[in-house]
């Protein structure tokens, strides 16, 4: 995989592995599917009063949700233009993959990023004490897989964040 920091400040991912171009792809449904525990850590309750919560879930609620659901927007826009290094469109027996990050799109992946790891984190119903593990150490392979995909999305939020490979 090779990362390449344009001066405009735009993020090129070339030689992108296929599986992790995969996993790169997942990242809207992640995000659009979220369960009530998800949810709950990514919206937490800003205010112990009832009716304070009430107000503010009301008055900023409707601009959050739009938000994030914005940052769904620019990665799946940004996924579409997911190119194999032979060109063409996406499929499983490609080998490799470019994709552009522009500049202005860097925050939205790391929020969503972030979102999607914590989204894996609750549906699989990991503990802190898995995410110390490796993914071969345990014996679900359900958890296993999303382990690894945690892990793979925080490199990838690293990435992002420094424009160069770490």
């Amino acid at each position: 995989m090779e990362v390449h920091l344009e001066p405009g400040g735009d993020l090129w991912v070339r030689e992108l592995p296929g599986f992790l171009a995969g996993l790169l792809l997942e990242v809207p449904d992640l995000l659009t599917d979220l369960d009530s525990q998800a949810e709950e850590r990514l919206f937490p309750k800003a205010f112990e009063d009832e009716e304070d919560e009430e107000q503010w879930r009301r008055l900023a609620g409707p601009d959050l949700a739009h938000l994030f659901q914005d940052r769904v927007e620019v990665i799946r826009g940004d996924l579409a233009g997911l190119l194999p290094e032979g060109g063409g469109a996406f499929t499983p027996e490609e080998e490799t993959y470019s994709l552009k990050i522009p500049s202005g799109h860097r925050a939205a992946w790391m929020a969503g990023l972030n979102a999607a790891r914590l989204a894996l984190y609750t549906s699989l119903g990991l503990s802190p004490e898995d995410m110390k593990r490796e993914p071969e150490e345990m014996d679900d392979p359900a958890k296993a897989l999303g382990l690894f995909q945690i892990h793979t999305l925080a490199v990838f939020q690293q990435i992002f964040l420094e424009g160069r490979m770490i």
